[in-house]
């Protein structure tokens, strides 16, 4: 979770028995392409070998590390030393930290054992983000089922109403909050309620997906938010000094959680996992609150089965539970092939445009950003009267299908045979590479496809590990991948969106 001051962030930890709240530095990293070497070494630079994005060539490559803070403060001057005519390009520059640490973290970390070493037993609460290194699943756990407890905070808020629910399992109590231009208390029975809707709930699923029966509800109507806010704040601090365990707030609010936050800071105490289900409710009626409460009721009764599937996710993505976005199939993608890249030694050209961030050369590929292929219909039909048989053909998965079978269009083309091909680039020498001699080596280029073939051989690494995931394990998640990676391929919100990786594909 991110903390007001720049570069330092929250890492919530489960060890043990024990939920910790730890200090995590995130630097800056970017990477600068350099005509000339560097005359002597420095302490926030370090001569590094990587692959650029579209095969943009390796002078010499330095990677920099700075805080946060120094690079906001200093960002102009380090803007103006970097457009120097010798620089070829700086790469990384927008990446944001938390995906940085996201990536390389994922949701199982240790200590580094050099750390450990250096530490000699002493206690520590602070940690650099080099510091710690991911670990599998298959070694650990994450987040076993009882090892952490929940609390459930829903917040709806339209107009001049709202109604926030804090619901405690472990406890059986809930505390509902009304808030209206008048004080007017007009909730039904809520315990009635809940059983009803519990024993209703009961015939569709198990036991073990629903919370415990029988709550207590104490119900206040108030006409001002900031007396709810400090009424929650004051059973969220209770709870708290109890020490009842490592708990996690499950939060479903339309609001930002910065702003819940701002009005309710205790949540910053606790880790808090965002519940992304879209209540389609409306207050302007009558019996608004009755409507509001069976609403709300329902959403707790099935956050068991909400947490349950986070959790599920969490372990797949290799992600905290508490970062999981709204669209995680889009999210999943980029971090799918960020760890792919950072793992084949290939830099980042991630932007939070639809321009791919390369190096500083953004500008020179309007062409490709105003190109787009997906306004041709691809749909076929032959109107007419035939005495043969008609077929209708649903496809699905084309561009999956395409990139598992890519190795044998250049078959199709002759260009295996021959050895010759235009839509490939000669990969580098490991000798050119050490020697930084890579344009030696470099085919000339006729187009984006030649320069994207790298970044496509380790998207299709990144797509077979899908489907035989998907028939050896049978992995929903891995199909939910697979479902939506032309989406990701194609939308420019996504992170390391890439005009010119989407145009190899067609």
């Amino acid at each position: 979770a991110e903390t007001s001051h720049p570069g330092l962030y929250k890492l919530w930890a489960v060890i043990g028995n024990d939920l910790h709240c730890m200090k995590l530095n995130i630097p800056r990293v970017f990477y600068v392409n350099q005509k000339v070497p560097k005359q002597e070494e420095g302490v926030a630079f370090k001569k590094v070998n990587r692959m650029l994005p579209r095969s943009n060539m390796v002078y010499f490559l330095y990677e920099y590390s700075v805080p946060e803070e120094m690079y906001l403060k200093h960002i102009n001057e380090i803007n103006a030393d970097l457009s120097a005519p010798d620089i070829e390009g700086v790469y990384e520059t927008q990446v944001p930290l938390l995906f940085r640490a996201l990536v390389q973290l994922g949701c199982v970390c240790m200590v580094n054992k050099h750390i450990v070493r250096d530490l000699a037993g002493r206690e520590t609460d602070s940690f650099d983000l080099e510091h710690l290194e991911m670990r599998s699943l298959a070694q650990f756990s994450y987040l076993e089922p009882g090892s952490i407890r929940h609390m459930y905070l829903y917040h709806h808020n339209q107009g001049q109403k709202a109604l926030f629910g804090l619901f405690i399992p472990s406890q059986r109590k809930a505390s509902i909050f009304i808030l209206d231009t008048v004080r007017s208390n007009q909730m039904p029975n809520l315990s009635n309620l809940y059983t009803a809707e519990r024993t209703a709930l009961l015939e569709k699923t198990t036991e073990e997906l629903l919370p415990p029966e029988k709550h207590t509800f104490e119900v206040r109507a108030e006409n001002d938010i900031k007396a709810i806010s400090r009424a929650v704040q004051r059973i969220l601090l209770n709870y708290k000094e109890e020490r009842r365990g490592p708990t996690l707030i499950a939060v479903q609010s339309n609001w930002e959680l910065q702003r819940l936050a701002a009005a309710v800071p205790v949540l910053e105490e606790f880790p808090v996992v965002p519940v992304h289900v879209v209540d389609e409710i409306s207050y302007n009626v009558l019996d608004w609150q009755r409507h509001g409460a069976r609403r709300m009721i329902r959403h707790y009764l099935n956050l068991d089965s909400c947490l349950s599937q986070a959790f599920e996710m969490a372990r797949y993505y290799h992600l905290p539970v508490g970062n999981l976005p709204q669209d995680v199939s889009i999210f999943g993608s980029d971090l799918f092939l960020a760890r792919h890249l950072r793992k084949h030694n290939h830099l980042l050209w991630l932007s939070p445009t639809a321009r791919p961030d390369l190096g500083g050369k953004e500008a020179d590929d309007s062409r490709l950003v105003i190109e787009n292929d997906d306004q041709v219909s691809v749909e076929i039909n032959a109107q007419g009267c035939y005495s043969t048989v008609c077929v209708e053909l649903d496809l699905q998965s084309l561009a999956v299908n395409t990139i598992l079978q890519s190795q044998h269009v250049n078959d199709m083309e002759g260009g295996a045979s021959l050895g010759v091909s235009f839509d490939v680039i000669q990969q580098a020498s490991l000798e050119d590479m050490m020697s930084g001699n890579q344009g030696a080596s470099a085919l000339a280029s006729y187009d984006e496809t030649a320069l994207c073939s790298n970044t496509f051989r380790i998207l299709k690494s990144m797509v077979v590990g899908w489907v035989r995931e998907i028939t050896q394990y049978h992995n929903v998640y891995a199909d939910n991948q697979v479902m939506h990676f032309y989406r990701w391929l194609r939308s420019p919100s996504s992170l390391l969106y890439d005009p010119a990786l989407h145009r190899t594909l067609h």
